[in-house]
């Protein structure tokens, strides 16, 4: 087997290639055993050469993967980041919302000298099933105490409202005198009308007939005279 001088060059980058060069030269093995021996090497080179390539070939697809992987983890994370963001929003809108956070955690049975810190460390460590599950507890216990609230502002407001009430019946006592009222029929029943009024206007209230709770003086209501449901003129 022959070779080329360009093939004898590449081989010279063997340590082994100077070796049988140096052997052809002293001519200490036959030419075809060192032909074949040079063959033989030239193989193991390409095989060589070609098991790098491919090493190199592994290694870019290797790291072209890892980059892919990265790029998949960094966007994973981002959306993790918005979720928590977005998560943290809704849970952090149903926690202000509620009255007393202070008295919602102590009926809860947790005596939290910071509320905001603790719902803050809530959010950040726990789980959104537990979280949920927590909010859910506190809005049960806030809603109770907002109709708590409600009702104690509400008989609060029904007992001024009788008060006054009271007052202007007495105030409008005489009008309904036979002899000492001197009022023109008409404008005594106005006043009879006013006097109904009075007396039924808690009782439209607790049935919502009435939406607005103050008590109108005579001069007021004459010129607007309502009448309500279940009222029957005179």
């Amino acid at each position: 087997m022959r070779f080329t001088r360009k093939d004898l060059e590449k081989l010279t980058v063997l340590d082994v290639a100077e070796e049988l060069y140096e052997r052809l030269g002293t001519r200490s093995a036959s030419l075809p055993r060192l032909e074949l021996e040079l063959s033989n090497f030239k193989d193991e080179y390409i095989t060589q050469i070609e098991a790098k390539e491919k090493l190199e070939a592994e290694e870019k697809a290797a790291k072209e993967e890892f980059l892919r992987k990265q790029r998949e983890l960094k966007e994973l994370k981002q959306k993790e980041k918005e979720l928590y963001k977005n998560k943290s929003l809704v849970f952090s809108t149903r926690w202000n919302n509620l009255t007393d956070k202070r008295t919602c955690l102590h009926k809860l049975g947790l005596t939290i000298p910071n509320p905001d810190k603790w719902f803050k460390d809530l959010i950040s460590s726990e789980s959104e099933e537990l979280i949920d599950k927590r909010l859910s507890e506190l809005e049960s216990i806030d809603y109770d105490i907002k109709r708590q609230l409600e009702n104690e502002k509400k008989t609060s407001h029904l007992k001024k409202l009788r008060e006054l009430r009271d007052r202007y019946l007495y105030e409008t006592d005489w009008t309904q005198s036979v002899t000492d009222s001197k009022l023109d029929k008409s404008v005594k029943k106005q006043y009879i009308m006013y006097r109904k009024y009075l007396r039924e206007l808690p009782k439209l209230i607790e049935n919502k007939q009435v939406l607005d709770f103050n008590v109108m003086k005579f001069e007021d209501w004459k010129d607007n005279s309502p009448i309500f449901e279940g009222w029957n003129e005179i």
